[in-house]
């Protein structure tokens, strides 16, 4: 009977602690030790719950840290929202204010307006720049045939009525491309204007839309401020800027190349940068050909 006893309770520990082991493993998952997991190896049952669990835990880890990273990025969103509006909205009622009070004389109620309708412009601007940022998150996109002329036609219409410090020079191919006019001009129209924010007088900014054997490449290269790797990393987040009081002057607010960024994940693209330092930026992506009759 002792011998009994004993091989038995070896035979219900060595069933039981499999189990007793996924207990504890899961309730350090339910305390947030998310990494957690049971590792237990054996080609029975028990084995094969402990893998499927394993699989569950780390599909549920990487989605708790996807919605954690979502958090954050809305978070530092508002936060640097928040900051571009804050310091306009203040000076404009200061203004406001000693305009209001009326004791200040004629050139400082000229500077008031000035600053007033300046900034007042900049934040209608900012507030329809989020309004196409939001409506490209939530939109899907069915691709169309693009005529590259006409679309470089469209811009050459739009900088033609527009004051600019830079030379606007296009070499494309007559060619059409798989994508929808508006977002293409509008994803043009951002990398443009970045160029010439970064652009110092009469220097070329020059827009490329050449086939390969592929597809097609599409490029804006300028000469202007160029930026470092860790600049290179973050052009793409919303509100950043190289050169925050060069932005910021010329009506900026660090969401163009977002709203880039954006359309070009709709096309299922990728966005290259190639950029030095006082010698330029260079920014490209690719877009499939269309063989349109």
């Amino acid at each position: 009977y002792i011998i009994t006893f004993f091989i038995l309770k070896f035979i219900s520990r060595y069933l039981t602690e499999p189990i007793h082991k996924l207990n504890e493993v899961s309730k350090r998952i339910a305390r947030g030790q998310y990494e957690e997991r049971t590792n237990i190896e054996s080609n029975d049952e028990i084995g094969e719950l402990s893998k499927s669990f394993d699989e569950m835990a780390s599909i549920n880890e990487k989605t708790i840290h996807q919605l954690q990273d979502s958090v954050t990025q809305k978070e530092e969103f508002m936060a640097s929202f928040s900051h571009e509006i804050k310091t306009p909205m203040t000076a404009i009622l200061g203004f406001a204010d000693s305009l209001r009070s009326g004791v200040c004389d004629e050139e400082t109620q000229k500077k008031a307006a000035q600053y007033i309708y300046t900034e007042g412009k900049r934040l209608e601007h900012l507030s329809y720049t989020l309004m196409d940022l939001l409506k490209l998150n939530h939109q899907k996109i069915t691709l169309q045939s693009v005529y590259i002329p006409k679309i470089i036609r469209q811009l050459q219409n739009y900088y033609s009525g527009l004051p600019s410090h830079a030379n606007l020079k296009f070499y494309y191919d007559d060619i059409y491309v798989k994508s929808q006019s508006d977002l293409l001009f509008v994803l043009l129209r951002n990398l443009i204007d970045n160029a010439i924010k970064a652009s110092k007088d009469n220097q070329d900014i020059i827009i490329k839309i050449i086939q390969t054997q592929k597809n097609v490449e599409i490029s804006v290269k300028d000469e202007g401020i160029g930026m470092d790797n860790d600049s290179i990393l973050k052009a793409t987040e919303p509100f950043y800027m190289a050169d925050k009081s060069r932005s910021r002057s010329q009506g900026g607010a660090g969401l163009g190349l977002t709203i880039v960024k954006r359309i070009c994940d709709l096309h299922q693209t990728n966005l290259l940068f190639d950029s030095k330092v006082h010698r330029g930026t260079t920014v490209s992506f690719f877009l499939e050909a269309d063989k349109h009759a």
